[in-house]
């Protein structure tokens, strides 16, 4: 039973039978032959399809597909079963196509002992792009989980993914997003981020970033190198990865790239996420003013595609002819320095107060008695 990849009104009836769907679904629950289980597998991928299967991913998700592929792997983890590494690596193509339609999926991988199935499976293939993708993308829904994400960490997952990363290179593209994606999603945990610092993984980072900074110049991998930077922010949410990223020069890589792509629109978001980096990790300094009433003035990066409107105020102080104000850094001498103090100004202004409310309450009185 197999359909071919333009039969889509077919695949879409064979969903519509329920009884069909569930005998399949039947079968991969009591037959333990490997044959068996791979040619009803095909069946399903086949019938899922690759291009965004929505609709059709539903209905077996909601007939119970999802439990049942868990159970086997569980079987196959625990030894209850031998199937050999085709089917399962089949499995997880089908999971990888349905999972999404699943919202408890990570949670009942978790609970059927899937997790280490597919680790194990992932370092066994890293080398092999080709069955690594669907691998990954199972390994992504995962560690969308924070707990299985921790458990992952524990497991050396972190390591695993680094050496996926670089073995990937410029060349499989698809496979470095998906290992980025599952390293940005462990990193939200803070005992992964701590062994991320401690395998000395910030200088790595940071030297990707800076090549596909370089390379990327029509900016089509985008979201390669922002997941590199959504790596770096979880981590600098620990001490230890901030004062990793001081040393290994990040601040200054990060404010590089964050110039040249200053002007760009559609490296927006790239440059906000290099300046919350940066605002984390940099030390804080206080301002060079005497109190916070005194303003300070500071020169704006100039731009050739964006001039800001500010220089075109009439009250500028490079149009009212005294631009070498403009060139000067520190704090404009204020009102208050034309007094003796501060407290000399206060008292002036509340003895102008009085003096008027004193006039007004005379003048009062003298409307009413001469009403009198």
């Amino acid at each position: 039973m197999f359909f071919s990849s333009t039969d889509k009104t077919v695949k879409d009836n064979f969903t519509k039978q329920q009884a069909a769907v569930d005998t399949l679904i039947a079968v991969l629950q009591i037959v333990t032959c490997d044959h068996i289980v791979s040619n009803v597998i095909n069946i399903f991928i086949e019938v899922v399809g690759k291009a965004q299967p929505t609709k059709r991913a539903t209905v077996l998700v909601n007939h119970g597909l999802t439990t049942v592929l868990f159970q086997i792997m569980k079987l196959a983890h625990t030894g209850d079963i031998s199937l050999p590494d085709d089917v399962l690596l089949a499995i997880h193509v089908l999971l990888s196509r349905v999972g999404h339609k699943d919202r408890k999926f990570a949670v009942k991988a978790r609970l059927h002992q899937s997790l280490m199935l597919t680790l194990n499976m992932v370092k066994s293939n890293s080398h092999n792009f080709r069955n690594l993708q669907p691998l990954l993308s199972v390994l992504k829904m995962y560690t969308s989980n924070s707990v299985n994400a921790s458990y992952l960490g524990k497991h050396n997952s972190i390591n695993i993914m680094f050496k996926i990363i670089s073995a990937c290179g410029r060349r499989h593209t698809v496979d470095l997003k998906l290992a980025l994606e599952n390293l940005n999603n462990m990193t939200k945990s803070k005992s992964n981020s701590a062994r991320l610092v401690g395998m000395g993984g910030v200088p790595q980072l940071l030297a990707l970033h800076a090549d596909w900074q370089a390379m990327d110049i029509k900016h089509r991998f985008l979201l390669i190198r922002k997941s590199v930077l959504n790596i770096l922010k979880n981590i600098t949410n620990l001490k230890s990865g901030q004062k990793a990223l001081q040393e290994a020069g990040g601040i200054q890589i990060l404010y590089e790239n964050a110039l040249e792509a200053s002007d760009c629109r559609d490296m927006e978001s790239m440059v906000l996420l290099a300046t919350v980096i940066m605002r984390k990790c940099f030390p804080r300094n206080k301002l060079p003013i005497m109190s916070t009433l005194n303003p300070v003035l500071f020169p704006l990066p100039q731009s050739a595609s964006h001039t800001p409107e500010c220089y075109f105020l009439p009250n500028f102080p490079a149009n009212q002819g005294k631009s070498s104000s403009f060139q000067t850094y520190g704090p404009i001498p204020s009102r208050f320095t034309q007094t003796s103090s501060l407290e000399n100004f206060i008292s002036d202004k509340v003895g102008k107060v009085c003096e008027a409310f004193k006039s007004l309450m005379q003048s009062g009185n003298d409307i009413v008695g001469r009403w009198c």
